[in-house]
């Protein structure tokens, strides 16, 4: 039995009187005085024995930590012991056969290798090109690439994300083939996993974040600095860097553009959960930017009271007081990577881009929708409740998806007419996102608050998909025309500064159209100025016809002298049905408030005549104040 294995059923031991374990083993389907066991101590230690060799201790581990929140519950060993860990082993060299045969053909010269490894790998793990020796021959490079990404990362998650973005290029039997070698990739890692010995170096200097290496990502509340400078410092006598800086919170764009950078170097993710975490919106993002980007999360409460917040699923530790003893290091150690060796100079980045002129467009497309899609995230986050699983989902390219409460909303249609034209039909439709792409140019037009916004940063993260997927699909430019304050600064020259590293060579892009542009806000722009930056916005367009484009603008602020001659989207106002609704969805999941509240908040807000109103759903033909709701849909 390993130590982790004796530690658990102590725990259980420890923490169960034996009626209480009698109930654990009934909600797992196993029947206690079966077990074997002579007494309490011996029937748990039974009962993870079983629960190992049925790989079903993730199960029971979830049950005790909901029944014993304050336990440091360690993660379970995988199934098997020595025998298994050499058959897979064995396994393992089988599957690098067959990830070598559908590797091949892709890596078989630097320009491809240095393509398929770039998607792979940058900008959201770029560490990881530092440390692969990308010279060689194909039946050289491959087995040694392999075996540096297990060094790596020994959960097999690079091999992992490298298999799923060599996924598109093959057609439907080899996209089969790959699924099946991740999910058995998986299991030889889970297999072969060997908990190692944690020792404090004796001699060695403590680990130090340069510029350039891969480090530990720490992401803390204002409040808890002090706690995180105490943490990197001991963890860096364990031979793990970590990254503190982050830029100041009143330069939102700095910030961005800082945490994209400091997730990208990191190998691992540190989330300190103490009481200001549940409400600090920057920590929050962090957590989600980590998640977006696959990265190792690890929550470490600060306290054994401090709770973590509902929408963190992995497993969380207790943070260890000052001085402890290097056994109480061991769960966390434990879980974090290796510490990559630093980046190895002879092939670093600038060795891999080997094709600079050829990979350099790429690399800047690729770090610039990295950069959009946490600012998608920043923003749909704050209409997204967040309170569990159900708002957080993957896309198919494996990209954070979230689930906004947001109003239900209808859109209209109107073709763009020259003044003498015969007035074309309007049509109606409820997914945005297919018709604006399908409708090619348009400007976006609604009331403030109706969702404009919302519906661009979703309109970016799906042409983000597809960039992704297809490097020859345009790549979304999303700039907000409310910061184009310079009166004399004309508009390629704005969209220049805005879009970073794209900012060069962007007309020769947007002649090309290898890009697709999001112009939110026409109307933000400085009122003496609308005028001329209209008919700016309206002469840039027409120079690339071809170009996907909309631009969004309060409809009270689109006059007909302003027009910019493309395909009108209105955004409809809401009804008091839709309103209603929208209130439903948001607080009926809520525990402090539900289906009741909701229906005393839409007729509070809807000024209903009756004193004393019955629920909404049982009253859609009520007499309310239109004016009022319109307000409240506004």
């Amino acid at each position: 039995m390993t130590t982790t294995l004796s530690h658990l059923y102590q725990l259980l031991d420890q923490f169960f009187n034996e009626e209480e374990l009698r109930t654990l083993c009934f909600d797992l389907d196993i029947d206690y005085d079966n077990l074997g066991g002579r007494g309490k101590a011996a029937n748990a230690r039974e009962l993870v024995q079983r629960l190992q060799r049925e790989g079903r201790l993730p199960d029971m581990l979830t049950l005790t930590r909901q029944r014993r929140p304050q336990v440091l519950w360690p993660d379970p060993p995988p199934p098997g012991g020595p025998c298994r860990c050499r058959r897979a082993a064995g396994a393992g060299r089988t599957l690098l056969a067959r990830g070598q045969r559908l590797l091949a053909p892709r890596v078989r010269n630097p320009a491809s290798r240095d393509a398929l490894f770039s998607e792979a790998f940058y900008p959201a793990h770029d560490w990881v090109l530092d440390q692969i020796d990308f010279a060689g021959a194909t039946a050289v490079f491959l087995p040694r690439c392999w075996q540096t990404l297990s060094e790596l990362a020994p959960d097999g998650s690079l091999h992992t994300r490298l298999l799923l973005t060599l996924r598109p290029s093959y057609g439907y039997p080899e996209q089969g083939q790959i699924d099946d070698l991740i999910v058995a990739w998986q299991q030889v890692c889970a297999a072969q996993w060997v908990a190692q010995a944690v020792e404090r170096p004796s001699a060695a200097q403590p680990a130090v974040a340069l510029p350039g290496q891969p480090t530990l990502f720490l992401s803390y509340a204002d409040r808890d600095a002090v706690v995180a400078r105490r943490l990197a410092a001991d963890l860096a006598a364990y031979g793990h860097a970590c990254r503190l800086e982050r830029a100041p919170k009143t330069d939102n764009t700095a910030w961005l553009a800082e945490t994209a950078v400091g997730l990208g170097s990191s190998y691992a993710v540190l989330l300190l959960i103490g009481e200001q975490t549940a409400t600090d919106r920057w920590q929050r993002l962090e957590y989600l930017a980590a998640k977006d980007r696959q990265k190792v999360i690890i929550p470490i409460r600060l306290n054994a009271a401090t709770a973590a917040p509902p929408l963190m699923t992995e497993a969380s530790l207790v943070l260890p007081a000052v001085n402890q003893p290097v056994d109480e290091w061991a769960p966390l150690l434990r879980r974090l990577p290796p510490p990559p060796p630093p980046a190895r100079q002879a092939w670093a980045k600038e060795a891999w881009a080997s094709e600079a002129d050829a990979l350099r467009p790429r690399l800047a497309e690729l770090a610039y929708m990295d950069r959009l899609k946490l600012a998608e995230l920043q923003h749909v986050a704050q209409y997204t409740r967040l309170s569990g699983q159900a708002e957080i989902r993957r896309s198919a390219g494996g990209r954070l998806q979230l689930n906004p409460v947001v109003a239900r909303q209808e859109f209209c249609h109107t073709p763009w007419r020259q003044a003498t034209e015969m007035l074309v039909e309007q049509r109606r439709f409820a997914d945005a996102v297919a018709e604006l792409k399908a409708i090619h140019r348009a400007v976006l037009l609604g009331d403030p608050g109706s969702g404009k916004t919302t519906t661009f940063y979703k309109l970016a993260a799906d042409l983000i998909e597809t960039a992704l997927a297809d490097p020859s699909a345009p790549t979304p430019l999303m700039v907000r025309l409310g910061l184009w304050t310079d009166a004399a600064e004309t508009l390629a020259a704005f969209l220049g500064r805005n879009v970073g590293e794209l900012g060069e060579g962007l007309d020769e892009r947007l002649a090309e159209g290898r890009a697709a542009l999001l112009l939110d806000g026409i109307n933000e722009i400085p009122a003496n100025q609308q005028a001329g930056k209209y008919a700016q916005v309206r002469r840039f367009l027409a120079q690339y016809p071809d170009m996907p484009a909309w631009v969004s603008c309060r409809e009270q602020d689109y006059p007909p002298d302003r027009d910019l001659r493309l395909d009108r989207v209105t955004v409809a106002p809401l009804d008091a049905v839709r309103v209603g609704e929208f209130i439903h969805n948001y607080l009926d999941a809520l525990p402090d408030f539900g289906r009741q509240a909701a229906d005393d908040l839409f007729w509070q807000l809807a000024g209903a005549k009756e004193r004393d109103p019955p629920p909404f759903y049982a009253r859609s033909g009520a007499e309310v104040d239109q004016p009022r709701v319109r307000l409240l849909a506004g």
